[in-house]
């Protein structure tokens, strides 16, 4: 275990790689079973999570598992466990998480661990996010806060920022800002500047939603400022990604477009496969609304779209769904807009069905989806379905064309439905 920790600690990754496979391969010929050959799966596992190969990682955390399963330590089994739902929530093996979540819960409450299982806690609020349980996460992300205000000061700042980061996602905005300020004052009086840096960006990222855009663009460039001056390659990535989505709405799209290229850079750079997949998303967007560039769209849009099936997100699979119906109409190959519509509702309702919790964010997103397939199946000429489908969701203006005629950007719902009723009749 020294030479592959010393290689670790030199940040030589390569070299560290091949004395951890080397390590594992001792450890299961051997058939070790001690505290230091669990120490070391271990260490082997954290070091390619780190690395962003999480299949990897699994392998040297199960064998860590296994080895601590035998000595019956259950302080690392706790550890492990929680390791283990790490990793496969990163895979998108959102059940499997939650299987070794709840053992690591199950062993920390019989240990009386509340520092780890604040952190488990913390975690596990992230996996029931990715399953679509909104409250369910929020509940786990608040219980992570309460136990770190007795156990983990040191990590209350980043439980904090993981219940903001929950509020944000079902469009809670204002509940999202005061966790994230709870979070960057924590930070502030830590001077821990790499982490102030992520917090600004957070709470910019936030104004976007609240659309206070001069407040917006004051913390994402005091964010990218900090991040540069600490040499934090991801905060930096961050930061221009959230500069790229302001830029946008701004319709500045050459700005942003520009600010989107270099995170994406960055995230491809590092393995990063999802925020890949969401700068790959809006470039797309932008290429086919503002630029008029559907093949550069459809380039970015597929690339995205593979992403986000592998790692089995079924809510971001959906909004790639509907850009790409809306940019196949705006090609005005109708056939394929129907068809990548068709599926965004598709998920969206499987999503609806596997679970209670809904979020505004969703809701908005299903509207739009709603909103394009109707405007297909008119287009098509298919009214009775476009009819169904718009009565589905009674939308302000639809965003594709209507062969009908009626502009998408003045039609009013009261139009579009006075039209398609009397071709659907």
């Amino acid at each position: 275990g020294y030479e592959a920790n010393l290689y670790k600690s030199l940040d030589k990754k390569e070299e560290a790689k091949t004395a951890y496979n080397r390590l594992l391969g001792y450890i299961e010929k051997g058939h070790l079973i001690d505290p230091m050959s669990g120490e070391n799966a271990n260490s082997g596992g954290l070091f390619f999570k780190n690395n962003h190969d999480n299949k990897r990682a699994a392998v040297f955390y199960t064998k860590a598992d296994e080895i601590f399963q035998k000595l019956g330590d259950k302080s690392w089994l706790t550890i492990i466990a929680s390791n283990l739902g790490e990793v496969y929530n990163n895979m998108g093996e959102y059940e499997q998480s939650l299987k070794y979540y709840n053992q690591s819960i199950k062993l920390g409450k019989e240990i009386g661990d509340e520092s780890g299982l604040s952190i488990t806690y913390n975690n596990i609020s992230s996996t029931y996010e990715n399953l679509g349980q909104y409250e369910t996460a929020i509940e786990m992300a608040k219980n992570a806060v309460a136990l770190g205000k007795k156990n983990s000061h040191n990590a209350l700042s980043a439980f904090y920022s993981s219940l903001g980061h929950r509020y944000y996602s079902i469009g809670d905005y204002e509940a999202a800002l005061i966790n994230y300020e709870k979070a960057l004052a924590l930070d502030r009086k830590s001077n821990d500047n790499f982490k102030v840096s992520q917090r600004l960006g957070s709470i910019g990222s936030t104004y976007l939603g609240l659309k206070k855009w001069s407040l917006a663009e004051q913390k994402l460039k005091e964010s990218v400022k900090i991040a540069e001056e600490v040499g934090s390659v991801m905060d930096m990535a961050a930061g221009w990604h959230n500069l790229g989505m302001l830029s946008k709405d701004l319709k500045k799209s050459t700005e942003a477009k520009t600010y989107l290229e270099k995170s994406l850079a960055l995230y491809k750079k590092y393995g990063l496969e999802r925020e890949a997949a969401a700068d790959l998303m809006i470039l797309g967007q932008l290429n086919y609304e503002r630029f008029n560039n559907t093949y550069k769209a459809e380039q970015y849009l597929k690339e995205a779209e593979a992403i986000y099936s592998k790692l089995k997100l079924s809510f971001e699979l959906s909004e790639v769904y509907y850009h790409l119906a809306g940019m196949y109409a705006k090609k005005n190959n109708i056939t394929e807009s129907i068809k990548y519509a068709e599926k965004g509702v598709g998920f969206f309702e499987s999503i609806r069905t596997s679970s209670s919790q809904t979020s505004v964010i969703q809701l908005s997103t299903s509207i739009k989806l709603y909103e394009v397939l109707a405007a297909t199946y008119a287009a098509n000429k298919q009214y009775k379905k476009a009819f169904n489908t718009f009565e589905k969701v009674k939308a302000n203006v639809l965003v594709s064309k209507l062969s009908a005629g009626i502009s998408p950007i003045a039609a009013t719902t009261d139009q579009i439905n006075k039209k398609l009723t009397a071709n659907a009749a």
